[in-house]
């Protein structure tokens, strides 16, 4: 077996799990997930504290934790091509390309719902609100990316870019009255700026990760930060004729992943 190390958020939690199922279709060979990094990352100092955030979703795996034995470390930025039998290696990265979500959407949507019982009422309640409306999901991520090391690494997004996304989704959907529903770290920051933006927006409230993911899914439109958290959202909406809105530009320095499907809009950060 293959073993597909499972690190980060629960939008890298995701892109590890779509490359497992992509190396497991490649090699033939079972792929599990190794899940060390949640117990490690809880002893280190000043380190985002992160969950293992599957287990609350209809996703089908196996996983482990502590030592194991294989053949070979695969980094992902010296993959190798994967071949039929590869086996008995490790892979570690963060696989942030639409080609391991492959074109299966109908498969990751039923995989990557939430639980039920995982779904408290008051997201139950949201989401029947969020449904039928002209919606849109609007992520601002801010606090991580504005401190330490992400700082060099992420691509800033302003007003500007909030302000050319709405316009966008307004003029592709050809209507006037969408409701923005904001997902924020920041929310202060987030409401002073949407409502510049837009007069009609509601301000989500803080939700577990798995639960936001859900909601964002279920909005018929989408506005994504340089996030794989709202990236996700946005590829499992459930809506045929709903746009996306992203940024051109993901890192401020590294090339930008190969992450954008065809159809959506993507406008300077």
């Amino acid at each position: 077996m293959n073993y597909v190390e499972v690190k980060g958020g629960l939008g890298n939690q995701l892109f590890q799990y779509a490359f497992a199922g992509y190396l497991e279709n490649k090699t033939g060979v079972p792929s599990v997930l190794h899940v060390e990094f949640f117990d490690y990352v809880k002893n280190v100092p000043g380190a985002t504290v992160r969950e293992f955030g599957l287990t609350k979703l209809n996703a089908g795996f196996i996983s482990v934790t502590g030592s194991i034995t294989c053949g070979s470390v695969v980094e992902e930025k010296n993959l190798p091509e994967i071949g039929k039998g590869d086996d008995n290696c490790f892979y570690s990265g963060y696989w942030q390309s639409k080609k391991y979500f492959g074109s299966d959407r109908e498969r990751f949507r039923r995989e990557l719902t939430p639980k039920d019982r995982c779904l408290s009422p008051g997201v139950k309640k949201l989401m029947d609100d969020i449904d039928p409306a002209a919606s849109v999901s609007v992520h601002i991520r801010r606090s991580d990316y504005l401190t330490g090391q992400n700082r060099d690494i992420f691509s800033e997004l302003t007003e500007e870019y909030y302000r050319k996304a709405v316009l966008a989704v307004k003029n592709a959907a050809e209507r006037d009255d969408l409701i923005l529903y904001v997902f924020s770290d920041d929310m202060d920051w987030a409401s002073t700026v949407i409502n510049r933006i837009h007069d009609r927006v509601v301000l989500m409230p803080y939700n577990s990760a798995h639960e936001d993911l859900f909601l964002m899914s279920r909005t018929r439109h989408h506005i994504i930060a340089n996030s794989t958290f709202s990236w996700w959202g946005a590829a499992l909406g459930t809506k045929e004729d709903g746009i996306t809105v992203a940024p051109s530009h993901w890192f401020r320095h590294d090339p930008d992943p190969d992450l954008y499907p065809e159809g959506w809009i993507v406008t300077d950060p």
